[in-house]
């Protein structure tokens, strides 16, 4: 794959990522920033948090936070994000594989809706390499660096 179609393929999937998030949310404008972490090592995985009225949340508690309208935090609503997400993930790892990219281990992408801003930062630090992390300890680290309280199984 061109680098050009590389990049294009990249940037495609980092929108999905993004909308995916969104549409978790039903576009809430209550929502500041998403933050998402996906782990690309095996197996693959997506997951997400959210700052929503200026409070960090885990995707199950939105509703906590939320003003203008509830969000739908069901299960099913949660496992369509999750499928979705892990599928985009696995789409990502194909993309580096099939370019004979050096794959990364896991990408941070945050989003601020409201202000349009994206950044997204690639890590190629191997987490198997380390027997205390893995893909959930590395995400609830992310969280509590942002401000956000664990709850103390998370604890890491």
């Amino acid at each position: 794959m061109a680098t050009t179609d590389f990049d294009k393929n990249f940037t495609h999937l980092i929108e999905d990522a993004l909308h995916n998030a969104l549409e978790y949310t039903g576009y809430s404008s209550d929502i500041d920033c998403i933050y998402i972490y996906i782990y690309l090592e095996r197996p693959v995985q997506y997951l997400v948090f959210f700052k929503i009225n200026e409070c960090l949340s885990l995707k199950h508690k939105l509703n906590e936070y939320a003003t203008i309208k509830q969000i739908d935090v069901s299960d099913e609503n949660q496992r369509r994000l999750n499928s979705k997400g892990n599928a985009i993930a696995q789409k990502i790892r194909a993309s580096f594989q099939d370019d004979g990219r050096e794959l990364p281990s896991s990408l941070r992408i945050t989003y601020e809706p409201k202000a349009g801003k994206l950044n997204s930062t690639m890590s190629y630090d191997k987490l198997l390499d380390d027997e205390d992390a893995d893909s959930l300890t590395m995400y609830f680290r992310w969280f509590a660096e942002e401000g956000g309280v664990l709850e103390p199984w998370q604890m890491i």
